[in-house]
């Protein structure tokens, strides 16, 4: 039997346990009250977004059949700028803000069939008739860009002629030309640059701006020359021997990023390789420097910037001096094989999965 002390102590010590208990409860409580909570906030701005991209597909919808209705085509092509209501001005601001802190919930709800091509052809018709540089163009190409991490809505508002539209905009631009670069680079890695006049127009005005270029008109000008009939075009300008000069300072630079040598190394590969500029610059002592950087580039390099290395080594490998030079230097070289093979294995991953890698790359 216990004694009225020893039972006192052990009343004590199960009050103590019922009240942990209690506590742990009230804690699990308010920990699955607050995942709740955050979960269901979630859910509303996610239904809330998706109202707004419903309302503004029917807003632009309504506006280009106000403009078929009230002009000719004429009319519409000598019009400077389009007006665009103060309500569609505004949802469009608060959808591109929304759009920054839910990317995919934005673009799972553009890509659904009653939405996708009315919401697609609305900004385009915003960025063919706006001021290039206001506020609602920069909010169209913002929500352009996030777009693009869709295939099929990337193919999609590329066949309604969205690079021809952007790249007559490119010369006029000043406050938004990061943004229209942004979405042509974006184009232009995954489709061959049209032989046309807004691409002949394009390459004229980043051959002029070489100077100090971006990342951005660096990528234009390399994916544009994959066409041999703008690599001939570019070849034949006027400042074509100055521009390529331009490109070789920066591989001399000791301070360039990574893939500003890449992109050079594959305009130069596309321009010059078989003129007499290219066949004084690709003898095989700079060759093999070309491989020595790439490859040391190579092992400090993050995962976004390995496929357009790989893109640069398969091209190069199809001309008989590379190939030999490469053969040669990765014989010698055993660390490389093995950067090889890991290299080929992340190509892979990134294009069976490149929504994985897409904030990588920017």
């Amino acid at each position: 039997m216990l004694s009225g002390s020893a039972l006192l102590e052990t009343q004590g010590s199960q009050a103590d346990v019922d009240g942990e208990c209690e506590t742990e409860t009230v804690r699990d409580g308010l920990l699955f009250a607050a995942a709740s909570s955050s979960q269901s906030a979630a859910q509303n701005a996610s239904a809330a977004l998706r109202k707004k991209v419903g309302q503004l597909a029917a807003a632009l919808g309504k506006q280009r059949l106000r403009l078929r209705r009230r002009s000719t085509a004429i009319a519409i092509a000598n019009q400077s700028h389009c007006h665009v209501g103060p309500d569609t001005r505004l949802l469009l601001e608060s959808i591109a803000a929304d759009a920054v802190r839910l990317p995919s919930v934005f673009v799972r709800t553009v890509a659904s069939p009653a939405l996708c091509a009315p919401l697609l052809a609305g900004l385009l018709q915003i960025m063919h008739d706006v001021d290039p540089d206001s506020r609602i163009m920069a909010h169209a190409l913002q929500l352009a860009l996030l777009l693009f991490k869709d295939k099929e809505l990337r193919r999609l508002f590329l066949d309604m002629g969205s690079f021809d539209v952007l790249a007559a905009k490119v010369p006029l631009l000043r406050e938004n030309l990061s943004l229209v670069l942004q979405f042509i680079e974006a184009a232009t890695r995954i489709t061959i640059l049209p032989t046309c006049n807004e691409s002949n127009s394009l390459i004229v005005f980043l051959q002029n701006n070489i100077s100090s270029p971006s990342l951005s008109v660096l990528a234009i000008i390399a994916n544009a020359c994959k066409n041999n009939d703008i690599a001939k075009y570019l070849n034949s300008l006027p400042h074509s021997e100055r521009f390529v000069r331009h490109i070789l300072a920066y591989l001399s630079d000791p301070d360039i990023n990574f893939l500003t040598i890449v992109h050079s190394l594959q305009i130069l590969v596309r321009l010059t390789v078989d003129d007499p500029m290219g066949q004084k610059f690709f003898k095989e002592s700079n060759i093999d420097q070309i491989w020595r950087l790439l490859f040391s580039m190579m092992e400090k390099g993050s995962s976004y910037s390995l496929e357009p290395v790989l893109d640069l080594l398969e091209e190069t490998m199809s001309i008989a001096k590379f190939r030999t030079s490469l053969e040669n230097y990765v014989a010698n070289t055993a660390y490389i094989k093995q950067a090889l093979i890991d290299c080929i294995l992340i190509l892979k991953a990134i294009r069976a999965f490149p929504m994985c890698f897409y904030s990588f790359g920017r």
